[in-house]
């Protein structure tokens, strides 16, 4: 790393129907961007279609990416074999403003760093318009947890628009993921070093790396069937669920019982099952808990 922290960005929640699972986020309480398709620039003054398309959820800070492949014939990536192996949680998202500066940086250090300049087309208020990101994209030996990579927004006000914002459980931003791995320390040290975070500590069974705005939490899998209730999935992926900051628990908690979403209290706020949120657990905190959490 460069020395900059780096926030968390997004998240990556691959799906095999784009539909059911924007549904199934709507009815947790979450606004739904419309569908949007991934593009890249194949040849001069073209951008093909991958056959990937999202719909993201928009907070003020951060956000979901519910991600599927639309066209089978058209597409060739990752997607296609993570999700053979399970539906959930993939990809981790790191943002930073300089994503040129990086690269270079790594390059003079004798790295190979694969970075895409990629565009998608939004649908706001019923009018395209065109959202463009560059993308580096870390190897597996870096983090074999999943699919990491580090971006930069070139059209922040596409993405974060107004329209998009509101949501009906009152959700404000992205506050945290949680991982299992054999051994939580090793993997976080591997995150410290590449974020550039200065601050790592234990909170409970366990440990913590502050990036602003957000945590990344990584433990057993022993203990995060203890503290979030249920066991992971069959194919035990390392990404397992999320912490979502929400103006007011109340407004969350209503929303859920009306919806007849099965939830509970925790010592910190509102948890929903993975069975009920596309495969991996959501944890719902009040804003000022950021801090604490």
């Amino acid at each position: 790393m460069n020395g900059d922290s780096l926030e968390l960005d997004h998240l990556g929640m691959l799906t095999r129907d784009l539909a059911v699972a924007a549904r199934a986020m709507q009815r947790l309480g979450f606004c739904m961007a419309p569908p949007s398709h991934h593009r890249e620039q194949l040849s001069i003054g073209t951008r093909e279609k991958t056959g990937a398309a999202n719909q993201c959820i928009m907070f003020r800070r951060g956000y979901i990416e519910v991600l599927s492949i639309v066209d089978h014939a058209r597409y060739s990536g990752w997607i296609t074999g993570a999700l053979n192996r399970y539906e959930g949680l993939h990809v981790i998202g790191f943002g930073h403003d300089d994503l040129r500066g990086l690269s270079a940086n790594l390059t003079a250090r004798g790295q190979t760093p694969l970075v895409r300049r990629l565009t998608r087309s939004v649908e706001i208020a019923g009018e395209e318009r065109t959202a463009s990101f560059t993308i580096l994209f870390h190897n597996d030996t870096e983090f074999p947890e999943g699919r990491f990579v580090t971006m930069q927004h070139h059209t922040r006000d596409v993405l974060w628009h107004p329209s998009l914002l509101d949501h009906p459980n009152s959700a404000l931003a992205l506050a945290g993921v949680t991982l299992v791995c054999d051994d939580p320390g090793e993997f976080l040290g591997r995150v410290t070093a590449w974020t550039g975070s200065a601050s790592a500590r234990r909170v409970g069974r366990a440990l913590h790396v502050d990036l602003p705005g957000a945590v990344i939490e990584a433990m057993t899998a022993r203990d995060a069937r203890d503290i979030y209730g249920s066991a992971p999935p069959s194919s035990s992926p390392p990404i397992v669920g999320m912490t979502v900051a929400v103006a007011s628990l109340p407004t969350a908690a209503r929303y859920l019982a009306q919806q007849d979403v099965a939830h509970r209290r925790t010592d910190s706020g509102l948890l929903i099952g993975a069975p009920d949120a596309c495969g991996a657990f959501i944890h719902f905190i009040e804003n000022e808990r950021f801090n604490t959490f």
